[in-house]
């Protein structure tokens, strides 16, 4: 390679140096050659020709290395493009499987919020001290507030005579409402009420749809 370099460039500069000297008298390299023998002139752009070739060699042996780092370079690229696609790829699959559990979850808890619907209204007859077929939540919380509010009537009997006669008299009183009847009545109320309000957000729930 380097001998067939070296021949290219002794025919360029046969060309481009010497016809030029012998054709104009020397201006082109009269500073090389000027005043040198022929052996002395071919010596001259030997070393002329040695240095050229020394320096395209450089520049080749630069242009390999630069091939080499950029060689290097991409298959840096490629690893982290490769690394990058794989990460894309588990966070795509843990992604799939968060979105898989969510919804297992969200229809889980919808059924539990359905048996909860089917079943709240018995537990607030309960929790009522009032169980009696009700249809619906007002119903019976408006059955409670007026247990609360109704003063309670009993009959009284009293026994009147002689010793040898007597008899009875049956009278009606009407109380007021006590603090005792009044208290147990309204904590039966606020359960009921507080049911209603669980029974609600049941029911929304129950007929909520994934979205997943």
């Amino acid at each position: 390679m380097k001998g067939k370099i070296k021949t290219i460039f002794i025919g360029v500069l046969i060309v481009v140096i010497v016809l030029p000297t012998i054709t104009f008298g020397g201006s082109f390299v009269s500073n090389l050659i000027a005043g040198k023998t022929l052996a002395e002139a071919i010596q001259i752009l030997a070393e002329q020709i040695d240095i050229l070739i020394g320096r395209v060699e450089i520049v080749e042996i630069k242009q390999v290395e630069q091939e080499e780092i950029v060689s290097g370079l991409q298959s840096i690229i490629n690893q982290q493009t490769e690394i990058i696609e794989n990460q894309q790829n588990l966070i795509e699959g843990l992604q799939s499987s968060q979105e898989t559990q969510e919804s297992k979850l969200f229809e889980q808890e919808r059924l539990e919020a359905c048996r909860f619907v089917d079943s709240a209204l018995k537990l607030a007859e309960m929790q009522g001290g009032i169980i009696g077929g009700f249809k619906s939540f007002d119903e019976l919380i408006s059955r409670i507030i007026y247990q609360r509010d109704t003063p309670f009537s009993a009959p009284t009997t009293t026994t009147v005579g002689t010793n040898t006669t007597s008899y009875s008299i049956t009278t009606t009183t009407t109380a007021i409402v006590t603090q005792d009847q009044y208290q147990m009545w309204q904590s039966r109320l606020e359960k009921v009420q507080s049911l209603k309000e669980q029974y609600l957000d049941a029911k929304a729930k129950c007929g909520e749809k994934n979205s997943q």
